[in-house]
C-alpha cells in the first residue's frame, strides 16, 4: 500500500480571504480506483469558520499527488492563526504541513484616532 511521502501547503502564508493548495504526495502511483489520503488538523474551531478543511484528499489512479484548495473567509473577527495539517493513509505514519493565516492589512485602510490623540 502507498505511504505518505509529503504534505505541503502552497503558499504557506496567506491573508484572510486568501487561498492556498493543500498538496499530498504518496511514494508510489495510486492503484486502480485511486487512494484516499486522510487529513487531520490541530484547528479547534469549526472546520469552515476560518478555512475550509477537508476530511480527505483523493489521489487519482496512476498519480502520486492530490490537491485540495483551501479558502479562508474574510471574517475579521477570526484572529491570525497557524493551522497544522497531517496527512496519512490508514495507520501509516503521517506527514505534516503548516498554514499561516495573517490578518490582511488592506491597502488605503486608515484608522481614526480619538480627539485625545489629535494635535
Amino acid at each position: 500500500m502507498a505511504q505518505i511521502h509529503a504534505c505541503s501547503v502552497n503558499p504557506s502564508t496567506i491573508a484572510l480571504g486568501g487561498q492556498s493548495n493543500l498538496i499530498v504526495t504518496i511514494d508510489a502511483p495510486a492503484p486502480p480506483g485511486g487512494i484516499t489520503v486522510l487529513v487531520d488538523t490541530d484547528f479547534n474551531g469549526d472546520r469552515f469558520t476560518l478555512v475550509n478543511i477537508p476530511d480527505s484528499v483523493g489521489v487519482e489512479q496512476g498519480e502520486t499527488t492530490g490537491e485540495f484548495l483551501l479558502e479562508t473567509t474574510q471574517d475579521v473577527d477570526n484572529p491570525a492563526t497557524q493551522i497544522t495539517f497531517s496527512a496519512h493513509v490508514g495507520a501509516e505514519p503521517s506527514k505534516a504541513a503548516q498554514l499561516n493565516i495573517t490578518l490582511n492589512a488592506r491597502p488605503n485602510q486608515t484608522r481614526s484616532l480619538g480627539p485625545e490623540y489629535a494635535t
